[in-house]
């Protein structure tokens, strides 16, 4: 599941859909923060389309691709 907490996005994981946990630190979180985020899977691969600011009451929508690395943890590139 990924949440927007303002400084970034939060990721958390469950083996169940009952009982979370909160990855370490967030993702999209340098500036402009990624917030609203949705995943699209395509493919075979993940992606997250997110809003930035852009300026004066403006935004963007932007994407990245998800992945996890060797430990596990949910990145985006």
């Amino acid at each position: 599941m990924i949440t927007d907490v303002w400084q970034g996005l939060a990721v958390y994981h469950s083996p169940d859909a009952l009982t979370w946990t909160r990855q370490p630190g967030t993702i999209l979180a340098a500036d402009p923060r990624g917030h609203h985020a949705d995943v699209v899977i395509d493919g075979g691969r993940a992606f997250v389309y997110y809003f930035t600011p852009t300026g004066d009451r403006t935004s963007e929508i932007r994407r990245a691709e998800l992945v996890l690395d060797a430990t596990g943890t949910l990145t985006t590139r």
